[in-house]
């Protein structure tokens, strides 16, 4: 009897077993079988402007890796290049006026003749004369700017990031006004009558031009 029941229980469990690996088995059948739409399949190779990238079932090759990570830091080098370019021409701007000797927040570098073709600037014109301005917020504290009527230009911060027009497209529409130039996180009283300008980097350079038509 004693060998009958083991037998049987012998029976039941290799049975038992042969159920769940049939089970097993059909749920990866199912699962395999199933189709994958082609445009969420990574290929094996992919030709780039970089080179030609690796992978198997979408999990990238060693090389493949090591040369994406190398050109994203390529990229990261080369965007903060570009993006360092504006600030490095706004602080030659400055530069030149204190060469010049315009160094005070009162002291204007204005252009007694019309630029030509000599000029280093890049977006500068030959048919009007240019007032030239920088200002120093952590050394002066709030600026003031007054404005004559007829006057076109723009002040820039240090990033020569644009603060504001001056003339028709700005507060004062080629009226003339009084500016008020704050520097970063200012919270003091702005007096009226003032066009308050808030400045995200203590240092900017500004621009006026008119007509001499």
């Amino acid at each position: 009897m004693k060998r009958i029941e083991l037998g049987l229980v012998i029976m039941a469990l290799l049975g038992f077993v042969f159920y769940r690996v049939g089970i097993r088995r059909s749920v990866v059948q199912k699962t395999s079988t199933s189709s994958i739409p082609a445009s969420i399949v990574t290929p094996d190779r992919y030709t780039t402007s970089i080179c030609e990238l690796s992978f198997t079932d979408g999990v990238p090759s060693r090389a493949t890796a090591q040369k994406v990570y190398d050109y994203l830091d390529t990229m990261r080098g080369v965007d903060v290049f570009l993006k360092g370019i504006p600030a490095v021409s706004l602080k030659y701007l400055i530069k030149a006026n204190y060469d010049l000797g315009a160094v005070a927040a009162h002291q204007v570098m204005i252009m007694d003749k019309l630029m030509d073709s000599t000029s280093f600037f890049l977006t500068g014109n030959t048919t009007t004369l240019y007032a030239l301005a920088t200002f120093d917020l952590e050394r002066d504290g709030p600026t003031v700017v007054q404005v004559p009527a007829g006057m076109l230009g723009a002040v820039n911060d240090a990033s020569f990031r644009h603060m504001t027009d001056i003339g028709p497209a700005g507060p004062d529409k080629g009226e003339g006004g009084t500016y008020l130039l704050l520097p970063p996180g200012y919270s003091g009283t702005i007096p009226d009558g003032y066009y308050p300008v808030a400045s995200k980097t203590y240092t900017g350079w500004g621009f006026m031009r008119t007509s001499i038509a």
